[in-house]
């Protein structure tokens, strides 16, 4: 029976210095530690996602060179700019939304797909930039969703709660036999 890192068996349970407190405070304290680790992990692959899907943009739009590609090019770093001034401050406050679709993501879109391709490269960089366009959107949405989360208040009580337990009880295993 695992109850954590330090208690691998009821056996060594039993013949350690640690209580079955001490291992469920770690449990909870890792299983928190856990989550806050794969939000993490979630949001840098949101993160990477959505600036790999922008540069597939910049990389294709120089097959319709000229005004087409200086348009998509500035758009593309507006969105950026935009995101970095705007989105990520909202997103730390947790009051980002959904409810608006960025100009510039929005704007190139309409670009992409009011472009008439000339060559049969031309249709191919322009379906893949509206796909890259609509991965870049749905990246935003899932970082922006994943902005929100937060550790459930029941984990936050029951964390309280062990702390309350340990400071009550003037010492814990760990500190048992230390003198």
């Amino acid at each position: 029976m695992l109850l954590s890192w330090r208690c691998r068996s009821a056996s060594e349970l039993v013949h350690s210095k640690l209580s079955l407190p001490v291992c469920s405070r770690r449990s909870v304290f890792a299983f928190t530690a856990t989550q806050v680790w794969s939000d993490k992990d979630k949001a840098s692959s949101f993160v990477d996602r959505e600036a790999s899907a922008l540069r597939a943009v910049v990389i294709l739009a120089a097959a319709f060179p000229g005004e087409p590609e200086t348009r998509l090019r500035n758009l593309i770093r507006s969105h950026v700019a935009d995101a970095a001034a705007q989105e990520w401050p909202m997103m730390a406050h947790r009051t980002a939304t959904l409810q608006v679709i960025p100009y510039s993501l929005a704007e190139a879109l309409r670009v992409t797909l009011s472009l008439t391709p000339s060559s049969q490269g031309q249709q191919i960089s322009q379906r893949e930039i509206t796909t890259s366009l609509e991965n870049a959107l749905d990246a935003r949405r899932q970082r922006i969703i994943l902005s929100e989360s937060k550790v459930g208040w029941v984990k936050w009580l029951c964390l309280s709660l062990q702390a309350v337990c340990t400071l009550k009880s003037g010492h814990s295993a760990d500190w048992h036999h230390v003198r």
